[in-house]
């Protein structure tokens, strides 16, 4: 940390004190010290993750706040904490588009990128495909309403349906983009 110091190198420092923020509040589980020293240094963190504009960081920052409030049954903080996470997470658009939850709300949820580059929950995304098929209409995405059928797309969701269906690890085809025709396989 030290030599981070020397060095003005604040995303390093931030770094070092974000985990830090995590260790002690590992620690503060285990009893081993007491709970002002992780809200001290998560607020250090949110003031520099601030300064430096790591919004993602101020973000879990917020929820370890949120977190320890919550032990030490201050409602009033633990809400205001857990609304400055949201707010962060609304602003870097961290919402999926399908079912407007949150990423990493809960666990096991996948993600998965469109040809658009938009990021969806690929169980969101399935059914969106699924949905799509059985009224045969046009696969766009829900954000920038692009078309969705090319062909690596239709490939890679079929197969994948279909060895989900039959209990096998997908093998998808490689595709090599040209910028005069559609994909084609390599």
């Amino acid at each position: 940390m030290q030599m981070m110091v020397h060095m003005e190198d604040r995303y390093g420092q931030l770094i070092a004190i974000n985990g830090m923020a995590k260790t002690l509040g590992l620690m503060r589980r285990q009893s081993k010290i007491c709970d002002c020293r992780p809200l001290e240094i998560n607020n250090k963190v949110i003031d520099l993750a601030s300064s430096l504009g790591c919004k993602l960081i101020m973000r879990s920052a917020h929820l370890r706040l949120a977190e320890l409030y919550r032990i030490l049954n201050d409602e009033q903080n633990d809400g205001l904490q857990e609304r400055l996470a949201a707010c962060l997470a609304e602003e870097m658009e961290l919402i999926c588009g399908v079912c407007q939850e949150r990423y990493g709300d809960q666990g096991g949820n996948s993600l998965e990128a469109l040809p658009c580059s938009h990021i969806f929950h690929s169980k969101c995304v399935r059914d969106l495909m699924a949905s799509s098929d059985r009224k045969k209409k046009k696969r766009i995405c829900p954000d920038c309403r692009k078309s969705l059928n090319s062909r690596l797309m239709l490939i890679c969701y079929d197969e994948l349906k279909s060895a989900c269906n039959d209990g096998r690890v997908p093998s998808f085809p490689r595709y090599h983009p040209s910028p005069c025709s559609d994909d084609q396989p390599l």
